[in-house]
């Protein structure tokens, strides 16, 4: 198996105060929306019937309203 990652921006700055979780109200106060892209590819002469691919993420978003639209 192979795995390819990309991002959209390739690059963010962070920058501003530093605010607890709820302190924030809406998507401004989040940040920039980040996309990350994966593709399992299978490198084998065989067919893959079934993969399973778990990706860690470093934060889960809880705020209602940035998290109704992913």
């Amino acid at each position: 198996m192979s795995v390819d990652r990309t991002s959209e921006p390739q690059q963010v700055q962070f920058s501003g105060d530093i605010i607890g979780e709820s302190a924030m109200h809406s998507e401004v106060d989040v940040g920039s929306q980040i996309i990350h892209k994966y593709e399992v590819v299978s490198i084998s002469t065989f067919v893959v019937v079934h993969s399973l691919t778990l990706v860690p993420v470093a934060y889960v978003c809880t705020i209602e309203c940035c998290c109704a639209q992913v």
